[in-house]
């Protein structure tokens, strides 16, 4: 049921050099289900040199820009947009989205059942990959005996070069790096330099091919429904049995798509799923919200998963993805900000923590739907990513958590650097050196909580003191993963 009451909202999004996500975006925001007037569609902008302010200055004057003379990350970008934000409610959107029509009445309806015992701080929507996909499963089986060759444990056969095409796709690189490997297929070592990979396939894997919609995946309206328009996909890739001879067959729901011959020597697989599988195209889902285990590491509610309706319910979850939510200004009048040094990565779950220490609600809707391109600005295990994401999570813990799960997972980070460069250096010794991005950023990482811990000191104290609820409620969300 849609809301009757519209609150004057206020919609942002960040940007850094990403150009090419704006018409995308902007066009799905202004086919919302909700009164324009009671919109403010705000875009931070980090610093980029793509054009992309001039670009919506002038295609979309209804947006509010504010420009950044550096790039502030996720963080200090959205800070910005709060102070500019006008809204009672605030929402957050990824620059690399779009947006259902529902998108933002849905959010808005589980947030008008706040209460005064049953404050709803934020909600989170659905997020599911930009492309909806026809599902590949692969099978290796023994050609004389006709039944799955080899023990389960083997691989049997080697794929490598994949590549797609689609004639109707103008976005190449983010239709073809969209490819899926959901399980069965190992990276081998060595391999995914320059675009370059090889996988190790068991008997039985599975993959996730993207299928445009209506050959055209710039104008906006790629936000869901079963329309089967777009060209056919060209699917194509080197392969070579391990194991003796043996046969790869492909099947998409049970109906076999493709059946070749393996021998030594590699060859190449090309064939067409065509515009009469279309109709088996399923979502993958990016996030349904946020979930920590117990040395809190976060991680997307069903990520990577195929949207089969096991998350068709409204519920209660620890943290909204950072990606695409809407946030009762209310929470941010008392618990403040995005920690701005943070830049990105866990700043979300850092806010929301502490959040739930003042007793604020979080909830997931699946009638809020956004489709993600997924780091479609960033890369993921860049130097920067990897910095952030291994020091955000020990500052978040040493802010919002008891004492002695951040003494365990300081703990923890010192043992894992001594082990991961132990392992660097014995590979530097056998001649076979790792490429480890991550061993010079542990190190500095270590030396920065050396001012890091009585910079933050008086942060920590603050959290702690304020907190209305015990710890023992945030144990409560914790996971097994």
């Amino acid at each position: 049921m849609v809301t009757c009451d519209y609150p004057f909202i206020s919609i942002i999004t960040v940007n850094y050099n990403g150009l090419r996500f704006l018409r995308n975006l902007f066009n799905s925001i202004s086919n919302l289900n909700y009164p324009e007037d009671k919109i403010q569609a705000i875009m931070v902008d980090n610093g980029s040199t793509d054009g992309s302010v001039e670009f919506a200055r002038s295609n979309f004057p209804e947006v509010e820009v504010l420009v950044l003379n550096k790039n502030s990350g996720y963080a200090g970008g959205n800070n910005d947009g709060f102070k500019h934000a006008r809204g009672r409610y605030v929402a957050l959107i990824n620059n690399d989205c779009t947006v259902g029509r529902n998108w933002l009445t849905a959010m808005l309806n589980i947030m008008n059942s706040s209460s005064g015992e049953n404050k709803v701080g934020a909600v989170s929507s659905k997020v599911v990959f930009f492309y909806e996909y026809l599902v590949l499963d692969f099978f290796i089986r023994n050609e004389e005996e006709n039944s799955p060759g080899g023990n389960n444990d083997i691989y049997s056969a080697k794929l490598s070069g994949f590549n797609i095409k689609c004639s109707d796709v103008k976005e190449k690189d983010l239709f073809e790096k969209s490819l899926k490997f959901l399980d069965g297929f190992y990276l081998q070592p060595g391999d995914g330099k320059n675009g370059k990979f090889a996988y190790k396939l068991k008997t039985k894997a599975t993959m996730a091919v993207p299928i445009p919609d209506s050959g055209d995946n710039t104008n906006g309206n790629n936000t869901g429904g079963n329309n089967t328009g777009g060209d056919n996909v060209t699917l194509s890739f080197d392969a070579s049995s391990l194991n003796g001879v043996n046969r790869l067959i492909i099947t998409i729901s049970g109906k076999e798509v493709c059946s070749v011959g393996l021998d030594e020597a590699p060859k190449n697989i090309v064939f067409d799923l065509t515009k009469d599988l279309f109709y088996l195209k399923k979502d993958i889902i990016n996030s349904c919200g946020t979930e920590i285990n117990k040395a809190f590491y976060s991680r997307d509610r069903g990520f990577n998963k195929i949207d089969e309706g096991q998350f068709d319910n409204v519920e209660e979850i620890f943290s909204p993805s950072g990606s695409s939510l809407l946030i009762n200004r209310h929470l941010l009048d008392e618990v403040g900000f995005f920690n701005k040094n943070f830049f990105t990565y866990y700043e979300d779950i850092d806010l929301f923590w502490r959040a739930r220490l003042k007793g604020w609600k979080v909830f997931f809707t699946p009638d809020s739907v956004a489709r993600h391109y997924h780091c479609g600005t960033g890369k993921e295990w860049s130097y920067s990513f990897t910095y952030h994401v291994i020091r955000n999570r020990l500052l978040m813990i040493y802010r919002c958590g008891w004492a002695s799960i951040f003494v365990r997972s300081y703990a923890g980070f010192i043992l894992s650097n001594i082990k991961n460069t132990a392992s660097y250096v014995a590979s530097i010794v056998r001649g076979r050196k790792q490429d480890r991005i991550d061993i010079g950023i542990r190190f500095r990482i270590f030396f920065e909580f050396f001012y890091l811990l009585p910079k933050y000191l008086i942060s920590r104290l603050k959290i702690r003191s304020s907190m209305t609820v015990s710890d023992n409620f945030i144990k409560s969300w914790i996971k097994t993963f």
